[in-house]
């Protein structure tokens, strides 16, 4: 499959709680992106070419370049890698902290 351009593209609805979290984390050192809404009632994500990019069927998926991923974790912490962004520290007890309270979001704030 061909991909898009080199700028980020971030696939979801801007209502869910992993695509914000995946647009906060440009947002805050200024990674340019676009967003397209798709999901719940707008663009389906069993259409083929949203399949082909996660077949799980879920959103956010971020595609920059050659690189797509899905999962909102996974995509904010390649964002901070490749991006220079010190949201995610180098230092491994500040970097295990950031990342604790990331997967606690997932099971604990996103059921709330």
């Amino acid at each position: 499959m061909q991909h898009r351009t080199a700028l980020l593209k971030v696939d979801g609805r801007a209502s869910s709680i992993n695509v914000r979290k995946v647009v906060r984390t440009c947002d805050e050192p200024g990674i340019g992106y676009e967003r397209e809404d798709c999901g719940a009632g707008l663009r389906s994500l069993r259409e083929a070419e949203f399949f082909a990019l996660n077949p799980k069927a879920l959103t956010p998926v971020v595609i920059e370049g050659d690189t797509v991923l899905p999962q909102s974790n996974a995509i904010c912490r390649y964002l901070a890698a490749k991006h220079g962004s010190d949201l995610l520290p180098a230092d491994p007890a500040r970097r295990a902290e950031v990342e604790t309270w990331m997967d606690w979001m997932i099971s604990g704030l996103n059921m709330a």
